[in-house]
């Protein structure tokens, strides 16, 4: 199997078309987490590999990591805790800029997280009516 994804990588070129050896992948086994439970997967077209971009603006930004993480066909992407935190000691300021994100995220057709490493980016969300998908 790692030759065979080598060789495809190699066939391919570059990350951009992982994509190419992800529509070969084989369907008729599920996927496993590491406890060995099935992991649920979103229909997606080309197979059930699935990935969750973190965000966190570097190097070019929240804007051009949202366009990179669609042209990768992510499955979802979420705004990493470290910025979630931050933009919840912003106030209204930072609930705007988590708002941008989750609608920039969801306007591209995928489901955007809002992560946080205190209870207070949560409270924000809901306070402000941010609605991530997660």
């Amino acid at each position: 199997m790692a030759e065979n994804l080598l060789h495809r990588r190699e066939d391919h070129g570059d990350l951009g078309d992982l994509r190419a050896a992800r529509r070969e992948h084989d369907d008729s086994q599920p996927l496993r987490s590491a406890d060995a439970r099935s992991v649920p997967a979103l229909p997606r077209p080309g197979g059930r590999i699935q990935v969750i971009a973190q965000l966190d603006g570097k190097p070019n930004g929240l804007d051009r990591g949202i366009e990179e993480a669609v042209e990768a066909d992510a499955t979802a992407a979420v705004l990493v805790g470290n910025l979630g935190d931050a933009g919840s000691r912003q106030g209204d300021a930072g609930a705007e800029k988590i708002r941008d994100f989750v609608a920039k995220v969801q306007a591209h057709g995928i489901p955007a997280g809002v992560a946080g490493h205190e209870i207070r980016t949560a409270k924000l969300c809901e306070e402000k009516n941010i609605a991530p998908d997660f």
